[in-house]
């Protein structure tokens, strides 16, 4: 059976406005505070206090960021969690380039927009398999938000880490032409899925895995 999104995955218009400079610039915000600065930031956001919830300090594993953008998570688990080894992934080459200035220690890679995330690691001679693996507002704007969510379990051993925009009414509407959001002169994919058909999806991925939600509600506009 041929695939219905086989011509949008490979569409370079969907991601194109990811290489504006503008996107790692807005990207970078985080890169001008001090390290207690950071902290105070980001340990007040939920994808941050799961993290904190599940990792000690003198823990060692091996962590994955999808979207890494411009590497300030790389810097934060550098102060928190020293022991964790990082590699980030991310589609846009100037967030790459300026993560990969600020912090030469990093190990960040750009993949492609439609790269399954086990063949990219493949490519880039990683092993597949990480503790903790970490993705945030990148679910939602894939074309194909399903078979990105089994890739990212895939790649996890012990602990997925999401943050996405989710509806409690209504159902996932896969069409980037009726669900898209306007970026940087161009349009790019906004694909919102219904939270109870996410929480389904992760359960059938990982029958014994334990769900947890934590909610940010806020009423999302646009065109």
């Amino acid at each position: 059976m041929s695939d219905p999104l086989a011509s949008l995955k490979f569409s370079s218009r969907w991601f194109a406005d990811w290489q504006n400079p503008e996107h790692a610039r807005r990207f970078d915000g985080r890169a001008t505070l001090s390290e207690r600065q950071l902290l105070a930031n980001l340990e007040v956001i939920n994808d941050v206090r799961l993290l904190m919830r599940h990792l000690s300090p003198q823990q060692a594993g091996r962590v994955l960021e999808v979207g890494c953008a411009t590497g300030e998570m790389y810097r934060y688990l550098r102060i928190r969690f020293p022991r964790m080894t990082y590699a980030g992934l991310d589609i846009s080459q100037p967030a790459i380039e300026r993560a990969r200035a600020k912090y030469p220690g990093g190990a960040f890679h750009r993949c492609e927009p439609a790269e399954p995330v086990h063949q990219a690691l493949n490519r880039l001679g990683l092993k597949p398999l990480f503790t903790v693996v970490y993705s945030k507002d990148v679910l939602h704007h894939q074309l194909d938000p399903w078979g990105f969510l089994e890739e990212l379990v895939v790649v996890t051993s012990e602990l997925l880490i999401l943050r996405t925009r989710t509806l409690d009414v209504g159902g996932t509407l896969l069409d980037p032409e009726q669900s898209c959001q306007f970026h940087y002169g161009g349009w790019m994919p906004y694909l919102v899925m219904n939270l109870e058909e996410l929480i389904q999806r992760l359960r059938g991925l990982c029958p014994r895995a334990h769900v947890v939600v934590l909610r940010n509600r806020k009423v999302l506009g646009g065109r």
